[in-house]
């Protein structure tokens, strides 16, 4: 869903990842950060540049921000002790995969809440 702030700008709205509904959040949130040019990263296609491109390593950080960020806060406060103290998008969203995959959801057991 595509909703405007309140400056005028399309923001989206993707439903909080609450277990049960993971196969829907992750499409949705899959299809956000495609849109936003972010799904490379999280995938692990596009790798930071090499040390000598300061430039463009800025540009991936803030764009890697982003995917984090856009993750993160479609996830529903009370499951985000799970995710601990995250600061790479890639593993957030492996994460999310292995407790709240589409096998463990199938059986509506939701997220798997143990360590």
């Amino acid at each position: 869903m595509v909703v405007q702030n309140g400056r005028g700008h399309q923001v989206s709205s993707i439903v909080l990842l609450k277990g049960s509904n993971y196969p829907t959040r992750k499409l949705q949130c899959r299809m956000v950060l495609m849109r936003e040019g972010l799904w490379s990263i999280v995938s692990g296609t596009e790798q930071a540049p090499p040390n000598d491109e300061a430039e463009n390593i800025t540009k991936f950080a803030a764009r890697r921000d982003r995917a984090m960020a856009l993750i993160v806060l479609s996830i529903e406060p009370s499951l985000l002790y799970l995710f601990g103290d995250p600061d790479d998008p890639i593993v957030v969203w492996q994460i999310s995969v292995k407790r709240c995959g589409l096998i463990s959801c199938s059986y509506g057991k939701g997220c798997i809440l143990s360590s």
